[in-house]
């Protein structure tokens, strides 16, 4: 060599242990689900916390990790992706917490300290539905409609469209036929 060779690399990540459904553990693998990089590094004892595992609710890291795994179509027309991966490079130099906190930002996680463990609990859009009854009715009720003026009959939306180079595109709600009126 005539000088300091030029070194070049694609670094895929870190390995991090997994657990399967009975919470036994699987042999390290890259991953970017955020529950298990969370883990690996709450446990890891010369970057991160030095937690044991006896420390740990594995099962809600579990749980967490097929939150993160649930597939969500991105755009319209898109592929299937996960809901929550991480690609997070961690700088030693900041303080755990610092890291940590960034992690969880991520995957819309905290992580409580309940009955002598961490747990990771992701927030998640739950359900939206309800039944209610007259039973349910306290005193009186009112049914009020909005007034003509909030009422829209035409909606007209701009966003950046993936399938035309990230442009600005708008859609328009009821699609308009030919004409340019909305069509039935």
């Amino acid at each position: 060599f005539s000088g300091i060779p030029k070194v070049q690399a694609r670094i895929k990540g870190k390995k991090v242990k997994t657990y399967n459904a009975s919470l036994v553990e699987q042999s390290a693998s890259y991953e970017t689900n955020p529950a298990w990089c969370i883990l690996d590094y709450l446990t890891n004892e010369r970057y991160g916390k030095g937690l044991s595992t006896n420390d740990i609710d594995l099962q809600s890291f579990y749980d967490a990790s097929v939150i993160c795994e649930t597939q969500v179509t991105p755009y319209s027309g898109g592929s299937n992706i996960n809901i929550f991966d991480t690609n997070y490079v961690l700088d030693t130099s900041r303080r755990v917490i610092e890291n940590l906190r960034e992690l969880i930002k991520g995957c819309r996680g905290y992580i409580p300290y309940t009955q002598g463990k961490y747990q990771l609990i992701i927030e998640t859009t739950g359900t939206a539905s309800i039944t209610l009854t007259e039973d349910n009715i306290i005193g009186g009720y009112n049914l009020v409609s909005s007034d003509k003026n909030n009422k829209y009959n035409k909606v007209i939306v701009s966003f950046i469209n993936p399938e035309k180079s990230y442009q600005v595109d708008e859609a328009i709600f009821p699609p308009l036929d030919d004409s340019g009126l909305p069509s039935a």
